[in-house]
């Protein structure tokens, strides 16, 4: 349904007007527009905000329905952080006459400069370059990977752009040196997440170790189960909680009836040995009556 409302608004500039309810198109409609992702613009006209980059046509888009719903998990990737490694370069601890040279506006940090520039904030230092994503950005796709390809792809844009600007380069060989150093992947419309939205509970920090690498979250009203870790490896949690989740609607065991089925085991198990024991000493007993015989025999 996000999707389908993605590319409608993208390419009629409205909202559709049939084959939904108005109460099921106004649930969504809101949810996008409090996201920061959708904004109106005249009295029926919408349009895609610049939080938003438009998706592309994955093999689970086009199996969408043009008036049905994603049957897939839907993940929305924000909060990007990439880190650049960069080059040995002659003068550059005196970089900031180059900034002011190129009329960037910037503060100084403990970590070098600070300043603005693509709607990203860029952090340069002696050794790296690091680019802090603007809050609201948002990535929506049919996967995570898919989410930290396409932010990547901005990534190298604005390294591409920053190289104009100051007339340098920033790579090292024939190649940026390039991670993604932090980054949040959200499974939308999470049933878990709506589970907790129904019992008053909006949000709820999940720790390990007493580090927080998921997070239930309906600050957006999108009902997201949240994945966090850092140095990318949130795009490899969030596959792992929804895989799970989607393997637990299909085969719906839980830890009561898994305990079920092991006490019923442990009987069948209790019995049997039972049934052997008592098989044995009649064995035994059958043993010594014919042990009796013989000897009688004799």
């Amino acid at each position: 349904m996000y999707l389908y409302l993605f590319q409608y608004i993208k390419k009629h500039h409205a909202l559709p007007t049939h084959k939904f309810s108005k109460q099921k198109l106004n649930y969504y409609v809101k949810q996008l527009k409090n996201a920061n992702l959708i904004e109106r613009i005249g009295y029926s006209s919408w349009e895609i905000t610049g939080h938003f980059e438009e998706f592309k046509t994955s093999k689970e888009v086009k199996e969408m329905d043009e008036f049905g719903s994603l049957q897939t998990n839907i993940t929305r990737g924000h909060g990007f952080k990439f880190k650049i490694l960069l080059p040995k370069r002659e003068g550059w601890h005196y970089r900031t006459a180059l900034l002011d040279a190129k009329n960037i506006n910037y503060k100084s940090i403990h970590q070098g400069q600070s300043f603005q520039f693509g709607g990203h904030t860029i952090w340069l230092s002696n050794l790296t370059m690091t680019i802090w994503f603007r809050r609201k950005l948002s990535y929506i796709s049919a996967d995570s990977y898919e989410c930290s390809a396409r932010a990547l792809m901005e990534c190298k844009n604005t390294i591409k752009a920053l190289e104009r600007a100051l007339d340098i380069s920033f790579k090292r060989g024939n190649g940026w040196a390039i991670t993604e150093e932090g980054s949040h992947y959200a499974d939308i419309n999470n049933a878990v997440a709506i589970d907790y939205h129904r019992r008053g509970i909006n949000q709820v920090n999940i720790q390990e170790f007493g580090k927080t690498w998921a997070i239930i979250d309906n600050s957006f009203n999108l009902h997201e189960l949240e994945a966090v870790a850092p140095n990318g490896k949130s795009k490899d949690d969030i596959k792992i909680l929804q895989n799970f989740l989607n393997d637990l609607k299909t085969n719906p065991i839980t830890l009561t009836r898994m305990k079920e089925d092991f006490e019923t085991e442990i009987k069948q198990t209790l019995s049997l040995m039972e049934y052997q024991t008592k098989a044995i000493a009649e064995l035994q007993k059958q043993n010594i009556m014919l042990t009796d015989i013989i000897q009688r025999k004799l």
